[in-house]
């Protein structure tokens, strides 16, 4: 079941997360932050086209997903390693005995002679690995989505599409293994407005051994990056400063 955790990002004031970028998550999960397209609504705009791109209607998902300026500035890739990171960061802080290998590519994990050619270059945003008590590896090819829409009104197949994307990676790391390993992908998907599948978030984040009050603290550490990601994204296309660095 998806569920809008975005209420915990307003339960204290220490969290790192600006008042302004709480204002305006809080006006976005409302309908009502101005946008192009809501200014024109209430009377406030000639029209409701994105002046950076020229949609014909720049609403918050377009800003925050599809506006191809934007894209073309980075400003959504940013967007994504930002929350990407502080799920890696809580994964390595609750659990001291998990390696993380982040953009790295399937050659450079295996090593070149052991990765299948047609597959070298494959990357996914982090290999993870930890050494059980039971001896057995663990490997978690780990990706991450930040979407559009919530993931039941839409979102189910970038999951997926993951998911299939990486199915030859996995047999890959199994055939190259010289000991018993297992290998699973985990795929964390988050809509802009704040939504996650929650009951598979906590499933993939106790698989890799948080306990359930660290796999919940790790969900809310994600959306409280991605109200400030959001917001480095409405920065940028305010400003039109799209160096990055500056924000």
């Amino acid at each position: 079941m998806s569920r809008v955790i975005a209420g915990k990002l307003y339960t204290g004031r220490d969290d790192g997360v600006a008042d302004w970028e709480r204002r305006a998550f809080m006006q976005a999960r409302a309908a009502c932050y101005p946008t192009r397209a809501n200014l024109h609504l209430w009377g406030m705009a000639p029209t409701a086209h994105c002046d950076l791109c020229g949609a014909e209607r720049e609403t918050y998902g377009h800003i925050q997903v599809h506006c191809q300026v934007l894209a073309s500035a980075n400003c959504y890739r940013q967007a994504h390693d930002m929350v990407a990171g502080s799920i890696l960061e809580c994964v390595a802080r609750e659990l001291e005995d998990t390696h993380i290998y982040r953009e790295t590519s399937l050659d450079n994990f295996l090593g070149t002679s052991r990765c299948p050619p047609a597959l070298g270059r494959m990357r996914p945003d982090a290999f993870l690995t930890r050494d059980r008590k039971d001896k057995r590896r663990k490997i978690w090819v780990f990706e991450f989505q930040r979407g559009w829409t919530d993931h039941d009104k839409g979102d189910d197949w970038r999951a997926e599409a993951k998911k299939q994307k990486y199915g030859q990676v996995v047999q890959a790391i199994k055939q190259a293994s010289d000991e018993e390993v297992e290998v699973s992908i985990a795929v964390f998907v988050i809509g802009v407005l704040g939504s996650i599948r929650e009951d598979e978030w906590m499933q993939q984040l106790q698989d890799m051994g948080m306990t359930p009050t660290e796999a919940e603290r790790t969900c809310s550490t994600a959306v409280r990056e991605l109200a400030r990601a959001n917001a480095m994204v409405l920065s940028a296309r305010a400003t039109r400063r799209f160096d990055l660095g500056k924000f």
